[in-house]
């Protein structure tokens, strides 16, 4: 079995010698020790000694020295504007107050905005 024992920061190594990537969502990214199969089909233990944040373009490095490059999935997300920084700051405490940790949903995000008469629009990152 392949084991991936640490990581390489974006910054320190070029993704073209990537021997594979593995396409991870947000929460998929925060892991310390799970079995990922890349793109083109490496089968690999990440084995971190600790829970670790794995950030897009980051390396995994193989045992044998090999890399596998982490591909961060895109999310939906959400921008909010409001009337004044006032309303806006108001928002942002409401939602805090509001938002489950299912996420952000199409009722949560509609309620928040009209209780400030602010507005909305849906992109992904």
């Amino acid at each position: 079995m392949k084991r991936a024992l640490w990581i390489l920061p974006a910054s320190e190594w070029c993704r073209a010698d990537a021997i594979d990537r593995v396409l991870l969502d947000a929460d998929e990214r925060h892991r310390r020790r799970i079995m990922l199969t890349g793109e083109s089909g490496t089968r690999f233990l990440l084995d971190l000694p600790q829970a670790t944040a794995l950030h897009d373009g980051d390396g995994l490095v193989l045992e044998d020295g090999s890399i596998v490059c982490v591909v961060g999935k895109g999310e939906a997300l959400v921008e909010v504007t409001a009337e004044n920084a006032a309303a806006l700051v108001r928002l942002a405490w409401d939602a805090l107050l509001k938002v489950s940790s299912a996420g952000v949903d199409d009722v949560l995000t509609q309620m928040v905005v009209s209780a400030v008469a602010g507005a909305s629009r849906d992109f992904m990152k």
